[in-house]
């Protein structure tokens, strides 16, 4: 009866029947399984007795665990004492490890001389710093090759002029010397690279962080641009930066963007992971592309060829030797001493932001070509200083009259009041009467910028109550002239005002198709009126003068 009902349910037969088949099925497969994970491993690498080792290889031959293992080239070397010790040493023959994770591969150092197969060939590079290959670094690889293509052959024939000193001054401090391509993204070894946020040199540090780490930054001298010191103090703030955060990709960014804002970073998104970091937009752009720049410049850099980057016409490295000269002495003095060209030692002392040595010390170390240090000694008699200074820049010295204060003088030479306490070793703002201050004059304000009352129209009061106008006489006009100046190269109105002594307000006035945003060209004409004193010495410097 119940068969009978089964039959005249066929759809309940069906899933009977499926049920059926399904158990059969899955039973197979456990018994399948089962049979597996009862079978012999593939026999590993152990101690071996003395007496064995010589039927080592047919076992392994013969064997059907190395017949299913997979094949990896690999070299066993036993000594007597190690198989005694009951040990062994395994070798293998890739030319680097691979350790795969989510975001990359790092290579590891390869044995030199060997490839795959273990025969001899061309060395494969050597990293000291963890390389990752991911879209971006592939974006910027691809990038150097064609839009900054023109850059960076510019960056590598600039390269070897200062890496081996950097690699040296680095590896001197116990860092990865792969760190010298930092400085390429940073620059590109451009010692008076500047940006717009005031770091300078070919680390690119910023006035305070240099000064932290032992740079000199005043009006004379500019220690940032200085290749050996600054790659000195690059080297101390990357092992800190190191220390604090124990990853290079950390350190670099941090380098970047300050240390402040990557811990913010760390604690905001709970990682310390750079990658997972720059998934965020916490970091800025730059910040976020730095360690793939670095990457990316560090592959081409080992291997130009291999990424097109043929026929560069490296540079020489540097070759020099050092002179004690006296402080307040120009280069082009020193290059006749040494007879050697004034732009070679403008090269070799990038950090001599005035074109002489500080004033305020008795003797600097200059840089000179190397095998001119004796002719300089011959000629040491000739070099006398012709500048004279402080820290912050020319002196002069002003005698306190009644109604000065440091606002007024400030205005007047143009200084800073901080600066005019530091120099005088003033505490407050009181001045005294009689009292000699030292003002650096690094930026002078010219005396004809002051309001002269000889060129304003005065009003006299009659008896009656009245104004009456007068016109005062204007002797100082025979003391100017009218002339045409033909407009150069690189000028624009302040220049022309601050070389002729005038205002741009002058120049304005007299040529009214001109304002104080108006673009000069070459061979433009301008109507200026100068005064006798300055015309006399301008026309001598053989300045584009039309009378």
């Amino acid at each position: 009866m119940q068969f009978r009902r089964l039959l005249k349910r066929p759809f309940l037969l069906l899933g009977l029947c499926s049920l059926f088949f399904l158990g059969n099925f899955w039973g197979c497969t456990s018994v399948q399984k089962s049979a597996k994970t009862h079978q012999p491993e593939p026999a590993a690498i152990t101690s071996i007795a003395p007496s064995q080792v010589e039927g080592v290889q047919e076992k392994a031959e013969t064997s059907e665990a190395a017949k299913t293992a997979k094949p990896v080239s690999v070299t066993i070397t036993e000594s007597v004492n190690e198989v005694s010790k009951g040990s062994s040493r395994v070798e293998t023959d890739l030319p680097y490890m691979e350790e795969r994770g989510e975001e990359g591969t790092f290579c590891k150092q390869a044995p030199q001389g060997q490839n795959k197969k273990g025969e001899n060939a061309k060395k494969e590079p050597y990293f000291d710093i963890p390389i990752v290959m991911n879209p971006l670094v592939e974006n910027f690889i691809k990038y150097y090759q064609t839009t900054g293509r023109k850059q960076f052959s510019i960056w590598l024939a600039r390269s070897e002029r200062y890496i081996p000193m950097m690699k040296k001054v680095l590896k001197e401090h116990g860092l990865p010397m792969d760190l010298v391509y930092l400085a390429m993204i940073e620059s590109g070894f451009n010692p008076r690279a500047y940006s717009k946020k005031r770091a300078s040199g070919p680390w690119q540090f910023i006035p305070g962080t240099g000064r932290k780490y032992g740079l000199k930054v005043n009006y004379w001298i500019d220690e940032r641009r200085d290749p050996e010191k600054s790659t000195v103090a690059a080297a101390r703030y990357l092992k800190d930066l190191y220390d604090q955060f124990e990853s290079w990709h950390l350190a670099a960014a941090a380098y970047n963007c300050g240390e402040g804002k990557l811990n913010r970073a760390i604690k905001r998104y709970k990682t310390e992971d750079y990658w997972q970091l720059i998934q965020h937009h916490y970091l800025k752009r730059e910040t976020r592309y730095y360690v793939p720049q670095m990457i990316a410049a560090a592959l081409i850099a080992k291997e130009p060829e291999k990424y097109g980057f043929t026929n560069i016409q490296y540079q020489e490295p540097l070759n020099f030797e050092r002179a004690s000269v006296p402080g307040g002495v120009t280069l082009k003095e020193i290059a006749k001493a040494c007879h050697c060209e004034e732009q070679t030692l403008r090269m070799l002392n990038p950090e001599l932001i005035r074109r002489c040595t500080p004033p305020y010390t008795k003797r600097f170390s200059v840089k000179i070509p190397k095998g001119t240090k004796q002719i300089l000694a011959l000629n040491m008699s000739q070099l006398k200083p012709v500048v004279k200074g402080t820290p912050h820049g020319w002196v002069h010295t002003h005698i306190v009259r009644r109604g000065d204060t440091l606002y007024k003088l400030s205005r007047k030479y143009r200084a800073r009041i901080s600066d005019i306490r530091y120099l005088n070793h003033l505490k407050g703002n009181l001045l005294h009467v009689g009292q000699r201050l030292i003002i650096p004059a690094g930026r002078v304000r010219h005396p004809t910028y002051a309001r002269k009352k000889s060129h304003r129209v005065k009003t006299a009061r009659r008896s009656n109550g009245k104004r009456q106008k007068k016109v005062a006489r204007n002797s100082s006009r025979s003391k100017y002239k009218e002339i045409v100046y033909v407009v150069r190269k690189g000028d624009n109105l302040w220049s022309i005002a601050r070389s002729f002594n005038i205002r741009v307000k002058d120049i304005c006035r007299l040529n009214p198709h001109v304002s104080k945003r108006t673009t000069l060209h070459p061979k433009d004409r301008l109507k200026l009126r100068v005064p006798m004193a300055e015309f006399s010495s301008v026309t001598l410097t053989a300045r584009p003068v039309v009378q």
